[in-house]
């Protein structure tokens, strides 16, 4: 969310929100802020909404809705189930272990032989069900894109879509009668342009009232708000000094992101994720999370994880595995003892050099 007027951004709302909606029989719905060409003024530089715009819609039966985004967001009705059955990673069918991953120095990592990881492609990141809802089975778009997946309504009720990468964002579709009032153009826009405000408030709010805590290291600062969550992808504070031998914390702010810290050289990083972290590019092909988001680059001792520098690996490369908010299996904190002096610069694995940090050790 960036620079631009009030005005521009109600009429980008207008021309965006209120696309195809000719005689009330489609109402294009948004996951994440993905309908604004340039962040309002004054919001956060990194803020993000995991919301969609609007959070309620009102239709006739035999009307569709088309959810875009240009965000990592699915829109899925889950009938009976809930999201949790349908986690992003999965233990990889075949039941097979990472292996021959060796560092930069030639030494195998240790979780060389342990349970491999993969995305969850026929339950998230693909279709799932018809796009006619009318009853209770699942209803999945996948990952969203700017064109769009479109639903058609047959049945009168109140549908709820998840978002399966954010289980707690959610909107509702409420199909009435074909007499029925529903939401009117003016009233999309309306309410399109009120969330949004809410959010950069919001935002700005938790901009300035960062937790602070001595030797820590908050992974993803935000609130949970009614739909959603409001998001500052940052690590805060920004830069930490510390002496050699001190431990930090690092933890997780955030109510619905995963984050982790990598430290490596650029090109380094790139063909690491390049060769390790395969999202299937169709059926049969390669299958694989990249290992170190679930077990980092070296197991910890005594709970405590140890950076020792340029010498890491070969090469000054480190992760930790990730953070994750509460109800996910994964921990929400974790140390790290810093045994060699150095200025260390790390970002996030799962949402690249924008989000990044600086950690400074001192003799």
């Amino acid at each position: 969310m960036g620079a631009k007027s009030w005005c521009v951004l109600v009429v980008v709302l207008a021309a965006l929100g209120l696309a195809g909606q000719a005689g009330a029989a489609n109402v294009v719905v948004w996951a994440g802020p993905g309908f604004l060409k340039a962040a309002p003024a004054g919001a956060p530089k990194t803020a993000d909404a995991n919301l969609f715009f609007p959070q309620r819609v009102l239709v006739h039966v035999g009307d569709t809705v088309t959810f875009k985004s240009q965000e990592f967001h699915t829109a899925t009705y889950l009938g009976t189930h809930k999201a949790g059955e349908f986690p992003i990673f999965a233990p990889a069918a075949d039941k097979s272990s990472y292996s021959n991953i060796n560092d930069a120095a030639g030494n195998p990592f240790y979780f060389n032989g342990q349970q491999k990881f993969a995305y969850n492609v026929p339950q998230v990141f693909a279709p799932v069900g018809s796009d006619i809802v009318g009853g209770g089975d699942v209803h999945s778009s996948g990952i969203l894109d700017k064109k769009g997946y479109t639903y058609k309504f047959t049945k009168p009720g109140d549908y709820v879509f998840h978002c399966l990468v954010h289980p707690d964002m959610t909107v509702h579709v409420v199909v009435k009668p074909s007499t029925a009032a529903v939401t009117s153009a003016s009233q999309l826009l309306k309410a399109n342009a009120a969330e949004l405000n809410s959010a950069i408030a919001t935002a700005k709010k938790i901009d300035k009232l960062a937790p602070q805590a001595p030797n820590t290291i908050y992974a993803g600062v935000g609130k949970k708000v009614s739909g959603g969550s409001i998001e500052l992808m940052t690590f805060k504070p920004q830069k930490l000094t510390v002496k050699v031998g001190t431990t930090v914390t690092f933890q997780l702010d955030s109510p619905m992101e995963i984050h982790n810290l990598v430290i490596g050289p650029k090109a380094y990083l790139t063909q690491s994720f390049k060769t390790l972290d395969l999202i299937p590019q169709g059926p049969g092909k390669p299958n694989q999370v990249w290992p170190f988001f679930f077990y980092g680059t070296d197991a910890p001792q005594a709970g405590v994880f140890t950076y020792a520098g340029a010498t890491s690996h070969g090469n000054g490369f480190f992760a930790t595995p990730l953070l994750g908010p509460a109800g996910s299996p994964l921990p929400r904190s974790l140390q790290v003892t810093f045994t060699a002096a150095g200025d260390y610069k790390y970002i996030c694995g799962i949402h690249g050099p924008d989000m990044n940090g600086e950690i400074q050790v001192t003799p």
